[in-house]
């Protein structure tokens, strides 16, 4: 009888720990929707809470700083200073199983790239893949290998890119994303042409346009095809390159 008195208190405290929880503002929730589509207009958005965010919990500020990190990376404006995302990683790295973490990671990654700190940029990478244990959010990793391949080309350590490619391909593939696969394959061929191993590099060329193709997407067909016919003209392929 003790044992089921203890369980039942225990039962208590948690309901009214969950109820005191203050939920997310349905202004950031309503930015989170926004920021991969319309990061300019997500910007705009965080710029009008901020000042009623920093009235809120300290779980609510740092999800806003992510955000804010997340829609200017989005929206291509250079990292300049790494304070922010740092900030927001050593709180999510404190709550250990935060489903932000590997999200926290990944945007430091992309800070440290702008900022010119590849080793930096390539170790937090790799800490937002450990960090996904069921890495079932497939976009996430996608980007995060891609990155690392980016990285490994501007680095001149070419041999590395290919594989990190295939893998950002194998989770473009698992969420279904055609535009991702398309410059997947694109970025597969691009380090094979550095490799200068030319079959592979065609290979992937040809199948990114391949698939732009069956994606009836124009813009993405010339943007393989631009850099193809290039490759074509470094090979003296004059014929393919027209």
């Amino acid at each position: 009888m003790k044992k089921f008195k203890w369980i039942y208190i225990g039962l208590i405290f948690l309901y009214f720990s969950a109820c005191s929880r203050k939920p997310m503002p349905q202004s950031l929730l309503t930015a989170d929707s926004l920021v991969d589509e319309m990061p300019d207009s997500t910007l705009v958005l965080l710029g009008r809470m901020k000042s009623d965010i920093a009235q809120e919990s300290k779980a609510t500020r740092m999800y806003y700083d992510l955000l804010t990190v997340k829609a200017k990376d989005k929206a291509y404006i250079e990292h300049t200073s790494d304070s922010t995302i740092l900030e927001v990683v050593h709180y999510y790295e404190s709550k250990k199983s935060s489903r932000f973490l590997a999200e926290a990671y990944y945007y430091a990654g992309r800070v440290f790239s702008d900022l010119g700190d590849a080793p930096q940029a390539l170790n937090y990478f790799q800490k937002g893949i450990d960090a996904s244990d069921d890495k079932t959010d497939y976009r996430l990793m996608s980007r995060i290998y891609s990155q690392m391949g980016e990285l490994f080309l501007y680095q001149d350590v070419y041999s590395k890119a290919p594989e990190m490619f295939r893998q950002a391909y194998s989770y473009s593939l698992l969420s279904k994303d055609s535009i991702g696969m398309v410059y997947d394959l694109r970025d597969i061929g691009r380090a094979f042409s550095m490799l200068e191993q030319k079959d592979s590099a065609l290979h992937y060329y040809r199948l990114a346009d391949h698939l732009s193709i069956k994606e009836n997407n124009e813009q993405l067909r010339e943007m393989v095809n631009g850099e193809l016919s290039g490759y074509y003209l470094k090979l003296n392929m004059y014929e393919e390159a027209y």
